[in-house]
């Protein structure tokens, strides 16, 4: 048996915050390592818990989604960072994947998606929700 992909998750809204942790426990190839409300000591729990995937909110107290994702890939660059969100909108989407996040998808997708995102950027690749794959091609398309 192959061993399971760690999750770090950051999500400040304790019912999202349940819904998920309920979610991946049923996962066979996901164990969700620690949950957080904030992410205020982003780095130092990156550094303890050791990740394969971090799941990132953008929208938290204190330290934002966008600026803990920034502070993992400097201290943790190797760490990879699936950012989750109700926001489409352009900025937060560039913002994150010019800080380098491997992955943004809708807390919609989230019950229908999320193994599979978590999967595709724990193995090198990248995940997009469907819904901002248009915003994503506009972005090149129109040089942001």
């Amino acid at each position: 048996m192959l061993p399971k992909i760690k999750v770090l998750l950051y999500e400040d809204n304790l019912n999202v915050r349940e819904f998920l942790t309920d979610l991946l426990a049923t996962s066979q190839t996901i164990q969700l390592t620690d949950t957080f409300a904030d992410a205020n000591k982003v780095v130092k729990q990156v550094a303890e818990r050791q990740p394969d995937v971090v799941l990132m909110d953008i929208e938290m107290p204190g330290t934002n989604g966008l600026d803990a994702l920034q502070q993992i890939k400097a201290a943790h660059p190797q760490t990879k960072v699936l950012m989750q969100t109700q926001h489409d909108n352009r900025e937060s989407i560039f913002t994150a994947l010019c800080r380098g996040a491997s992955g943004y998808i809708l807390k919609l997708d989230l019950l229908n998606q999320l193994e599979q995102a978590i999967t595709r950027v724990y193995q090198g690749g990248g995940y997009l929700s469907p819904a901002v794959i248009p915003t994503v091609a506009n972005l090149f398309k129109h040089g942001r």
